[in-house]
């Protein structure tokens, strides 16, 4: 697995840091970090006049919450039985310090953004696997705070005060520990992320919110996604057999192709947030 990096710097790091599909069997490809990294918002301009301003901000530091959790079950042809895979993954009361403060224009929008690191918290993975055909079954798991341990993380909030809305991203990536059968043993890389609606900026500048984002293995690219939608993003083991599936009711895909975009239809997750400025 890709390390994370203690802190990112620039929105091009934590953008090209999203993960891709894994195979199966494989570890996962990358780092699930903030997409928040250039606003969504449709447009151009200049700043809005009304727009509080940023210039006297130094950074944002709060908490934040996030839990997403996927299951399925379905048939496995080639075992003569049934798998199911469960992953939940959780991150919670973290504290952020966003510190890293860049200015940018983007498509004719004004965007300033504070970007830095998640830290402290509880940690709890749980993922598993029970295949009946095999009669074997596995779990990892991981427990500890937010950089104190396997799991590290990273943030962002990017405030677009051409339409003064912003958008807040977190992500949470590392390894965890395996106990069971290796015969259906899938890697110990977990990661998990999510990205808000666009939002209106407060006045007073203390961002809060509170959100159950759709579940998928891959939010789309920030700036392909919709500002009224947000998004909350799971990989780990048995990543692929989720996915399988969730969508076909069975590892056998002849008669189907699953859509690696596509929400997961037993699924859930928490978001929320709470930051205030910190100023010069």
């Amino acid at each position: 697995m890709k390390p994370l990096s203690s802190e990112t710097a620039t929105c091009q790091t934590i953008a090209l840091n999203v993960p891709r599909r894994r195979v199966r069997n494989g570890v996962a490809s990358g780092l699930v970090a903030t997409a928040a990294t250039v606003v969504l918002i449709t447009g151009a301009g200049v700043a809005d006049a009304h727009c509080v301003s940023m210039g006297n901000v130094r950074a944002f530091t709060g908490t934040v919450t996030l839990a997403v959790g996927a299951t399925a079950t379905g048939t496995d042809p080639s075992s003569s039985g049934s798998e199911t895979v469960y992953l939940a993954h959780a991150a919670n009361q973290v504290t952020l310090r966003l510190n890293h403060k860049s200015r940018l224009k983007f498509g004719g929008h004004v965007v300033v953004m504070y970007s830095g690191t998640a830290r402290g918290g509880t940690v709890i993975v749980d993922d598993s696997v029970e295949n009946t055909g095999l009669d074997a079954s596995a779990k990892v798991e991981a427990r500890g705070a937010v950089d104190g341990g396997s799991i590290g993380g990273v943030a962002a909030i990017a405030i677009d005060r051409t339409v003064c809305e912003y958008k807040l991203a977190v992500g949470f990536v590392g390894t965890g520990t395996f106990a069971g059968d290796t015969e259906v043993a899938d890697g110990l890389g977990v990661s998990w992320g999510a990205q808000s609606r666009a939002l209106a900026v407060p006045a007073n500048l203390k961002f809060h919110g509170s959100e159950a984002p759709k579940v998928v293995p891959k939010c789309p690219d920030i700036l392909e996604g919709p500002p009224e939608e947000s998004c909350a993003e799971l990989n780990g083991p048995w990543l692929v057999d989720l996915i399988s599936l969730d969508q076909c009711g069975s590892l056998d895909l002849t008669n189907c192709t699953p859509d690696d975009e596509a929400a997961f239809a037993s699924a859930s997750a928490t978001f929320s947030w709470k930051l205030k400025p910190v100023f010069r």
